[in-house]
């Protein structure tokens, strides 16, 4: 059995609580789930490309993930955060018990308040591929009542339950962050590349979209930038400046009545016709069936 997710608010003025299955939904990039972490669990997951975050947190047992050509043991009071790439393979050896989070970076968007969902993917995921937490005694009961009340919330299944997700979710990061040791990832000159490339182009996608403009800001070559990108998160430099850009565009379509030609502007594309073909080719559908989805009173 695939996790079971409940859906997101379709736009920050109506609040849903529609449950449905990843498979039967239009928009999986709305969905959230939680699902207690064991073997039969790891075997259906791996079964389906994620296009989600992921959070593993193994409370028992040992289990190995790999993606690209990184691969990490998880062992007891371990939590490993895993950004959206193809083909990561999660195997457990022997019985395993913890938990299991899955998301999209909409789950933070669409909040009520705004949260600014860099704060942790930016820093520990969304820079890296694969990011292992130790997770201290003295936090593990504070962060597992979190995830508690979390399973609690989608069991009651309200018209409050995503706001209040989210809420917890953003404890649990501030947690997760502030409290628990970094285990894995790369250090020195390569990291500090990534980090500073990141910084940009959240800072410059609208007016620099080609990975030789951050090279030249970084005093590097586009093909050496490229391949540290790609080592250290799994994607080329080109993917996260593009991802920026959908992502700025939804978040656009979500808190604003802009028209197409007006999000296509303000992101810097001289033509909406080039905006729209690659809205569509790098979501899945097109800008106005996107904006169609977000029911407006």
């Amino acid at each position: 059995m695939l996790p079971s997710f409940i859906k997101l608010p379709e736009s920050p003025k109506k609040l849903s609580a529609d449950r449905s299955s990843a498979s039967t939904t239009k928009d999986p990039e709305s969905y959230f789930a939680l699902l207690p972490l064991n073997a039969t669990v790891i075997s259906n997951i791996n079964k389906k490309c994620c296009a989600h975050f992921e959070i593993l947190w193994l409370l028992e047992g040992t289990c190995t993930v790999a993606a690209g050509k990184k691969r990490y043991t998880i062992e007891a009071n371990r939590l490993c955060c895993l950004a959206p790439t193809r083909g990561r393979k999660i195997h457990a050896a022997g019985e395993v018990r913890g938990y299991y989070l899955c998301f999209a970076p909409e789950f933070f968007l669409l909040s009520d308040d705004k949260l600014d969902f860099s704060f942790f993917v930016g820093q520990y995921v969304g820079a890296k591929t694969i990011s292992l937490f130790g997770i201290g005694d003295d936090h593990r009961q504070k962060m597992e009542t979190i995830v508690r009340n979390m399973k609690k919330e989608l069991q009651r299944g309200s018209n409050h339950s995503p706001a209040i997700l989210k809420s917890f979710m953003k404890i649990f990061m501030i947690y997760l962050s502030r409290h628990n040791a970094l285990l894995s990832g790369e250090s020195g000159a390569e990291n500090e590349l990534v980090q500073k490339f990141m910084a940009l182009v959240k800072k410059q996608f609208v007016t620099k979209k080609l990975v030789s403009d951050y090279a030249m800001d970084l005093s590097v070559t586009p093909n050496y930038l490229n391949k540290i990108i790609k080592q250290v998160t799994g994607n080329p430099a080109s993917f996260h400046i593009q991802q920026q850009i959908i992502l700025e565009a939804k978040k656009q379509a979500i808190y604003s009545y802009a028209s197409m030609k007006q999000v296509a502007f303000s992101l810097g594309f001289e033509s909406y016709t080039h905006f729209s073909k690659f809205f569509k080719m790098k979501s899945g559908m097109n800008f106005t069936c996107y904006k169609n989805t977000l029911a407006r009173p």
